[in-house]
């Protein structure tokens, strides 16, 4: 009986397949909006013990997530501040900061590079205990780097102590590939073995990988309860049934904010989306899919654990449970979706408005938190059947 219900489930899944009608080529990866100022240390913005300077920039202001890249300017062929920075977040602000602890001069000036929103290519790296080796360099694990020893990215501290603490690492680093192990690793220059927890932001420049650009792209089904969004068939997205999100990070469950069915560690999706996956370029044998984007209405039980786990970069779990009303009207399990190994690699707070009719003092703005996610692997059960890579 299993069995044949497998094998509908697969009948129905060939019947629901949409094919592409063009082969999909890999560009240069996308970026979020970045802009670029020239900061300027005064008496007023020098802070902490002279060794730091405050950023007052609004985009970044009460925006601890910012991924930002700071430079010394040339002044007629003198830096002013001679030591190595890093990027420093207190008391709702980002500051530029000595990590050798000398005060700044008045006068220094610093080419400051930021990105208000952090995505696939510009990110915080936290090192964990895992990523620490022996030799006390630290592997930066990530997707878009590992096995890909052409991609071009910069590197840069970022240090904000109500998530680290007291940690993080004020040394001089490099940055190099290691081709036995395919990933890239920081070590400090004077060999002091590098921490857990401390922050690297990231950006990639370029993509590499240009002897594998072009790629026969896979399949995609439809799962029952989604539909067609876009005219190009590139994704499906619109839950027509009720969806919950359950969550793990690091095996620990994320608290939820439902109170409508029995699972109250659920909380709501008010949008599920993802693309059509495709194996990742020069990652032959592997398994890999585009990012799934789920939308939930931001609220204190899932929202700091959510946003939490994305600046830490955990390890994560989720289940998508689709509910139905049968002919009684009682709610009714139709299927879930299960994604494992997953990353939280994007996170947005979004506000929409309900009803352009409505007044202010009626709440006329939603908001809602929006979530990226990458994984190895995804399952979709539904009458206790199970049917892994249904995309």
């Amino acid at each position: 009986m299993i069995h044949r219900k497998i094998h509908d489930m697969k009948k129905y899944f060939q019947q629901l397949k949409i094919f592409l009608t063009a082969l999909i080529i890999i560009t240069v990866l996308s970026s979020s909006a970045q802009t670029q100022i020239t900061h300027t240390a005064t008496k007023e913005n020098i802070s902490c013990n002279y060794d730091c300077t405050i950023l007052d920039v609004a985009e970044l202001t009460n925006n601890p997530a910012a991924v930002m890249f700071v430079t010394p300017v040339l002044d007629k062929g003198t830096i002013q501040n001679p030591h190595p920075i890093g990027s420093y977040y207190f008391k709702d602000k980002w500051h530029i900061f000595n990590l050798d602890n000398k005060p700044i001069p008045v006068g220094s000036k610093f080419n400051v590079e930021y990105f208000t929103t952090p995505d696939e290519t510009h990110f915080q790296y936290s090192f964990t205990r895992a990523d620490i080796q022996a030799d006390g360099s630290a592997f930066i694990d990530n997707w878009h780097l590992n096995n890909n020893p052409t991609v071009k990215f910069s590197s840069f501290l970022s240090w904000n102590p109500t998530i680290q603490g007291a940690i993080t690492n004020r040394e001089e680093t490099t940055v190099q590939y290691n081709p036995g192990v395919g990933k890239w690793f920081v070590s400090n220059n004077n060999n002091k073995p590098m921490v857990a927890r401390a922050t690297y932001n990231i950006a990639i420049t370029w993509p590499g990988r240009v002897n594998t650009q072009i790629v026969t792209p896979r399949t995609s089904t439809v799962i029952p309860g989604l539909v067609i969004s876009t005219t190009n068939s590139n994704t499906v997205s619109g839950p027509i049934y009720p969806m919950y999100v359950t969550a793990w990070a690091d095996n620990i469950k994320l608290p939820g904010d439902n109170s409508n069915i029995k699972y109250p560690d659920a909380t709501e999706l008010y949008d599920f989306n993802f693309s059509v996956s495709r194996p990742a370029a020069g990652r032959i044998g592997m398994k890999t899919y585009e990012a799934i984007t789920i939308k939930i209405v931001t609220g204190v039980p899932i929202t700091i654990p959510f946003f939490e786990a994305f600046l830490k970069k955990r390890d994560m779990d989720f289940t998508i449970d689709a509910f139905t009303n049968n002919t009684t009207g009682r709610s009714e399990l139709n299927y879930t979706i299960k994604l494992s190994g997953a990353t939280i690699i994007s996170f947005k707070q979004l506000s929409e408005e309900k009803d352009s009719n409505l007044t202010s003092h009626e709440h006329a703005v939603k908001y809602f938190d929006e979530i990226r996610i990458i994984f190895t692997k995804i399952e979709f059960i539904k009458d206790n059947v199970t049917v892994e890579d249904i995309l």
